[in-house]
């Protein structure tokens, strides 16, 4: 990502998940996105077959509302899992119990 003007809140939400080179490698992670407006990033993954696709938000709690999409090339989208009131030291854990990929070694 270009960090020119970025929310200070995308870059603590990829710094938490280990940053976005750390999410290309271990995950091929691509397409990274966010929304200054509605507080959230999301980002495509490969190697998955349950989900490709997670979107992380800040809620109103400081606390991260978490959801995995399957996007299939037909548009037919549908969310797999949604996790609420995420806690910072849990994005790890969950990303990878739900996706069986691996953020650290």
């Amino acid at each position: 990502m270009n960090n020119q003007s970025i929310p200070d809140f995308v870059d603590v939400i990829f710094a938490q998940l280990g940053g976005c080179r750390r999410l290309e490698v271990m995950v091929g992670a691509y397409n990274f996105s966010y929304s200054a407006n509605d507080k959230y990033v999301s980002f495509r993954f490969k190697a998955c077959k349950k989900c490709n696709y997670v979107s992380i938000k800040i809620n109103e709690l400081d606390l991260y509302d978490i959801e995995f999409w399957k996007l299939a090339k037909d548009f037919d989208c549908k969310i797999t899992k949604q996790y609420f009131l995420v806690s910072h030291d849990k994005l790890i854990q969950i990303f990878e119990s739900e996706t069986g990929l691996y953020l650290r070694l």
